[in-house]
């Protein structure tokens, strides 16, 4: 399994293939001061020919209007590649969010990991 570990003063990505998945482990905050590092890292990922992408947000304590955004340009230039993404482990504050904005209707939101990876396997 490759593992790639990227700090950011308020963001860790740490990225590892599960069953031919992308799965992407943050830890930290997704909002204004780190969407940079984090569309940085993004982009790379779909271009790098990443088709299913599963981002586990056990550890992401926040998320702001400006995360959201980057969620949604993720899904779009992922789906413009013909890829997939998912999300999982999100906390139940989070959850709320997604909810309330109806992304968890656009983007597919899973309870555990195993289960993201699972449903992504095999997809283009």
């Amino acid at each position: 399994m490759l593992e790639v570990r990227e700090v950011n003063s308020l963001v860790e990505l740490k990225e590892s293939r599960e069953q031919g998945v992308l799965v992407v482990e943050m830890h930290g905050k997704l909002d204004i001061t780190t969407v940079p590092h984090f569309k940085e890292r993004s982009a790379s990922w779909v271009e790098g020919d990443h088709r299913a992408l599963v981002l586990d947000f056990a550890h992401v304590s926040f998320v702001d209007s400006s995360g959201l955004g980057s969620l949604v340009a993720l899904f779009k230039h992922i789906k413009s590649k013909e890829g997939r993404l998912a999300l999982c482990c999100l906390s139940q504050e989070i959850q709320g969010v997604f909810s309330i904005t109806r992304l968890d209707r656009v983007i597919p939101v899973y309870e555990d990991r195993s289960r993201a990876v699972e449903e992504m396997k095999g997809q283009p």
